[in-house]
């Protein structure tokens, strides 16, 4: 296959656009890759019970966070005594994995979590944050 100037010429322009497409192309999907790890990161983290930048938990939390869950009763749920766990059995959720499930139905959302822990169980804001920072970091470990 002969190609005169004319056609040789249109190719090295058209091979030149190529590339520069394919850079374009190329950073701006790094640029999307890079914030949508971001975004991922900052969805893990948003349940927090101590506001931004504090990340004290309690012993009760990290056991729990610490291994599968397993038939766990509910009070030992961060953020769930003995008055609560009552309340939440009465209702059913009387196991770690049934308020879990829950949590799961919520789409792992803690604000929606723990305004339905409130409803549900006369929890206050401390306990349900508590209870939805325990049920996200258990969720970031084991699923």
């Amino acid at each position: 296959m002969c190609l005169d100037y004319g056609d040789q010429a249109a190719l090295r322009e058209l091979r030149e656009y190529s590339r520069c497409a394919l850079d374009a192309f190329s950073i701006d999907l790094f640029n999307f890759a890079s914030s949508s790890e971001s975004r991922q990161s900052s969805q893990s983290s948003t349940c927090t019970a101590n506001g931004p930048g504090m990340s004290t938990t309690s012993q009760k939390h990290r056991d729990f966070v610490a291994e599968p869950m397993g038939d766990k009763p509910v009070t030992a749920l961060s953020g769930i005594g003995d008055v609560l766990g009552k309340k939440l059995t009465e209702q059913g959720f009387d196991k770690a994995f049934v308020v879990l499930g829950q949590f799961l139905l919520l789409r792992k959302d803690c604000e929606l979590f723990s305004e339905w822990l409130k409803d549900t169980s006369g929890a206050n804001s401390r306990q349900a944050a508590s209870c939805s920072q325990c049920l996200a970091e258990w969720c970031d470990a084991f699923l």
